[in-house]
């Protein structure tokens, strides 16, 4: 009987409690996707759609207009920047894959006060581990969401290995050679290299300057 009566308390007390639930709209589904690596240049985030995929499916047969809200959140800073792109429409039920150009508006972004001016500074993120949110909404409601964390990580420079640095070079077309680059796989690296050509003799001149890109 007391084990009847205790059965009963529990039972009552887990019908009271709270249920946690998302907001999420049964007609909505997303599906993101993005480079575990990507490049940490804001730039490159800009101009590059292949960075991250988000895949949105509405079920519903109304004309709906919705709009994308990306959020970008550090492990150790917390939020680093929010934009919301402007509204887009459409008539149900559809199915569409946009790209990070896409659902992320750089034109109208808020950082977090207290990185922005390293962040705007700099133009590109710190290293550190993150997570993006990108989310559908529609007059303020969320309809669904989705995230995906990614990895912000700075390859060490290459170090120039022959010819030294300073050392005359008299063939027209040299050769270098370079510490090799170590990145993650899935992380693309471009080099950019400086130079100059200073006149020989006992008061060298310096000549031309220039720079050279290597992807």
């Amino acid at each position: 009987m007391r084990y009847a009566r205790l059965l009963s308390a529990v039972i009552t007390l887990v019908l009271l409690l709270p249920v946690v639930t998302t907001a999420q709209d049964i007609d909505w589904f997303t599906n993101l996707n993005i480079n575990a690596y990507p490049s940490p240049y804001f730039n490159d985030w800009e101009r590059d759609p292949t960075l991250g995929s988000l895949f949105l499916r509405y079920q519903g047969n109304q004309p709906v207009e919705y709009y994308y809200r990306a959020t970008v959140n550090s492990t150790s800073q917390g939020e680093i920047f929010t934009g919301v792109t402007e509204n887009q429409s459409g008539v149900g039920p559809f199915s569409i894959t946009v790209y990070s150009t896409d659902f992320v508006e750089f034109d109208d972004v808020d950082y977090n006060s207290d990185i922005e001016t390293m962040i705007l500074r700099t133009g590109r993120l710190p290293e550190g581990e993150y997570s993006l949110t990108v989310g559908i909404y529609s007059n303020g409601a969320m309809l669904a969401e989705d995230s995906a964390p990614f990895y912000i990580v700075y390859p060490d420079p290459p170090y120039l290995i022959m010819p030294f640095n300073a050392d005359p070079v008299m063939v027209p077309y040299p050769t270098f050679q370079w510490t090799p680059v170590v990145v993650p796989a899935r992380l693309p690296d471009r080099l950019q290299f400086a130079y100059s050509r200073t006149s020989a003799g006992p008061n060298p001149r310096a000549g031309d300057i220039g720079q050279l890109s290597s992807a």
